[in-house]
């Protein structure tokens, strides 16, 4: 009997298996990766001595003028367009697992409308033990919003207001000082103010200000959010900026403008509801009652704005 040829399997070319995310913390750990790496070349954004420092003059301070003469010493120079030096500290104080976190998206100057933000944030923070925002953006007003932040922690309502009506309330426009207004008289009583800066009590552990992301970095991190909010600003800005979080996979809240009709009405159809008309989610800075009730909406029906849109 002759032998058998024995059969020769041929050899089958090894690959680098595909990039598999199977949980957020595996997602953070990339991004972190990415930033470590990037941190290292770029060396123009602010560093984490420079925010102590900042800090320590502000609570030094006595006066407004002494506030503001801190703020514009340690101004960034917001035209390099760099993050944070600490952004990579910065992300490891989110449970990305366990908090809702947001990103507020703009410039941070008084047009946009991100003192009003912040100034709803007490409101918001008591509600939602677990939500957290990421502030990503440059601006000259960026130094008085951490005043702002830093007054509302420490619970100084006197440079808290000082630097409301010198700074802001003096830049805005006539109808951001009716928003200012319509603020003052919801904390009018003395009982509402003193609750409202007791509930400002952590809001240092729950706004994280990251500098100027790129649309490289951004893709990187904002799948890690539940929802972003896009500020006031020009149509086309604002247009390119919800394309690149609806590419994320980030479900946008923005003003209700017509170049974003097709899309409201394409969520509305997914949504199958006619009691959650997309028209809710208009998002108008200017007022912040009107911005406390969305966030209030966005937090009740979260999953199905989120399983809307896994369809897109």
């Amino acid at each position: 009997m002759l032998p058998t040829q024995t059969q020769v399997k041929p050899k089958i070319q090894k690959t680098d298996p595909p990039v598999v995310f199977h949980s957020i913390q595996d997602r953070f750990y990339q991004i972190r990766r990415y930033f470590i790496e990037k941190l290292t070349v770029e060396k123009h954004g602010k560093s984490g001595f420079q925010k102590i420092q900042f800090h320590q003059h502000l609570e030094q301070a006595k006066s407004y003028d002494q506030m503001e003469r801190a703020c514009k010493m340690y101004q960034e120079n917001y035209e390099k367009g760099c993050c944070d030096q600490d952004l990579v500290k910065t992300l490891g104080r989110i449970d990305w697992q366990k908090d809702t976190v947001m990103a507020w998206m703009g410039d941070l100057n008084v047009a946009q409308g991100a003192h009003l933000f912040l100034m709803a944030l007490p409101f918001l923070i008591f509600k939602y033990p677990t939500l957290k925002f990421l502030v990503i953006g440059r601006g000259e007003s960026r130094e008085f919003l951490e005043a702002l932040i830093l007054n509302l922690e420490r619970a100084q309502p006197d440079h808290f207001f000082e630097i409301l009506k010198k700074y802001f309330l003096k830049l805005s426009s006539k109808e951001l000082k009716q928003a200012h207004h319509a603020f003052l008289q919801r904390i009018k009583r003395k009982e509402d103010a003193l609750l409202y800066f007791e509930h400002a009590r952590s809001i240092e552990e729950r706004l994280f200000f990251t500098g100027t992301l790129s649309q490289k970095d951004l893709e990187g991190l904002l799948p890690l959010c539940q929802g972003a909010i896009l500020s006031a600003a020009p149509a086309d800005q604002m247009a390119a900026t919800a394309r690149c979080v609806l590419a994320c996979g980030v479900v946008p809240l923005f003003h209700d403008i017509k170049a974003f009709s097709k899309f409201r009405l394409q969520v509305g159809k997914k949504l199958k509801s006619k009691k959650l008309k997309l028209k809710k989610l208009r998002l108008d800075l200017h007022y912040i009652d009107h911005f406390i009730w969305n966030m209030d909406f966005w937090m009740a029906h979260k999953a199905r704005f989120q399983k809307a849109m896994a369809h897109f």
